[in-house]
């Protein structure tokens, strides 16, 4: 039996129904049976696993590659310290053996270090340029080895 409606010429009341069917819930003109719905509905099932389960494997695929590249720079980072460790600790064993060898001399050297470093950091707070701190002392001591030369 097929469903009809009646249309209400009145705005305030509610249009009336009558007849109808009280199986399958399908619409009226659908061509659809139940068992191409349940069908229909399993292949999606089996689709969206299908789906779940590709997506499950790159997701392992993707954590182990991520492993992977954080092992190598792991490695690579390690050796990298250790390289630079073995140098350092050489270059520290040989400063202090020449240190022991000539003593006067490194202690000129760190004189002159220091006396560099605290030209930079007294520089540093200063608010002259770099150029007005150098021209004049280069400039009087230009001519004054001028002045000597040709007297």
């Amino acid at each position: 039996m097929e469903t009809t409606k009646k249309e209400n010429k009145e705005p305030n009341k509610p249009a009336v129904t009558t007849g109808g069917s009280m199986g399958g819930g399908s619409a009226v003109g659908s061509s659809t049976s139940p068992t191409t719905t349940s069908s229909a509905a399993q292949t999606v099932r089996d689709e969206a696993r299908d789906l779940g389960r590709q997506a499950s494997d790159f997701a392992d695929q993707t954590k182990q590659a991520a492993a992977q590249v954080y092992d190598k720079a792991s490695r690579t980072a390690s050796e990298a310290y250790d390289k630079t460790s073995q140098t350092l600790s050489a270059s520290y064993d040989q400063a202090m053996v020449y240190g022991r060898d000539n003593p006067g001399k490194l202690t000129l050297i760190a004189f002159g270090a220091g006396i560099g470093v605290g030209i930079l950091l007294a520089g540093g707070f200063s608010t002259r340029s770099r150029s007005s701190r150098i021209v004049p002392p280069v400039v009087d001591a230009l001519s004054e080895i001028a002045r000597e030369v040709f007297r």
